[in-house]
């Protein structure tokens, strides 16, 4: 039985059509191209509309980064209600369908644009930055990549919480990104054209949504794994698995992508 309280109000945006599957939803990707990517394309579609007075509703993921994207989408936090927790019922309802893993090339811009126009990035040097991770999917040899990698120039950026324009200037300012697949790149939407991703991934979990955004955004693109996938290792196994790197082949791998033509 349903025994969420409701509440009744006049107009209602819900921001979560999409079927859930057996995993769970609730990363910065996630959030980014599921849920804020379909307030932008709404916004859109009804330029002369005063979504102040709506209300959002939907599984809220509870984060800074939910609350500070919309305060720069002009969104009061008074007004997200939590979808598993209280069953809002109105007469008027907008809602919107999502691209599964691959968001819709018009919804990448038009994000770009409503939170670009707010925070108005600006590049200011164009560095080489290696993202680490500590959670999962970490490189468990990262001490020695880290070494390898400083005789390249490369700046590593630690894996903590950041603003929405902290994480926003990162990017910005990347010539090169490596580190190990995670939800850290869904920035690379405010990269330059030409600027070029690196992807380090288990042998068991290599998914292309980067790929994706990185020829939508036209980066250069490049992905390392070490051995065959081994087919014992179930989704959810690769998912979380740590990375291993062979430091000379991937050192070889950036002396040709580095190389002077």
């Amino acid at each position: 039985m349903d025994r969420r309280p409701v509440r009744r109000v006049s107009a209602l945006i819900a921001l979560f059509s999409q079927f859930q599957d057996n995993f769970f939803y609730g990363g910065y990707y996630d959030f980014v191209f599921l849920v804020l990517a379909k307030f932008c394309r709404i916004k859109d579609t009804f330029p002369g509309e005063d979504f102040s007075e709506f209300i959002l509703s939907y599984p809220l993921f509870n984060t800074s980064y939910e609350k500070e994207y919309f305060q720069l989408m002009g969104v009061k936090t008074d007004r997200l209600i939590d979808s598993r927790l209280v069953k809002v019922v109105s007469s008027r309802l907008i809602t919107g369908n999502s691209a599964d893993w691959h968001p819709n090339i018009e919804d990448i811009f038009s994000l770009k644009r409503h939170i670009g126009d707010k925070v108005r990035p600006v590049r200011t040097s164009s560095d080489r930055i290696y993202i680490s991770r500590s959670a999962r999917r970490r490189i468990v040899n990262e001490k020695e990549l880290i070494r390898m990698l400083k005789k390249f120039d490369f700046i590593i950026i630690e894996d903590k919480e950041r603003s929405v324009a902290e994480q926003i200037a990162i990017y910005r300012n990347a010539s090169f990104i490596m580190g190990p697949h995670g939800a850290s790149f869904t920035n690379i939407i405010w990269c330059d054209p030409g600027t070029h991703l690196l992807e380090l991934f288990s042998c068991n979990y290599a998914p292309n949504f980067y790929l994706y955004l990185a020829n939508v955004m036209e980066m250069g693109y490049s992905a390392y794994y070490e051995d065959s996938a081994d087919h014992t290792v179930d989704y959810l196994g690769g998912l979380i698995q740590d990375i291993h790197i062979s430091l000379p082949k991937l050192e070889e791998c950036l002396n040709r992508i580095f190389k002077p033509h």
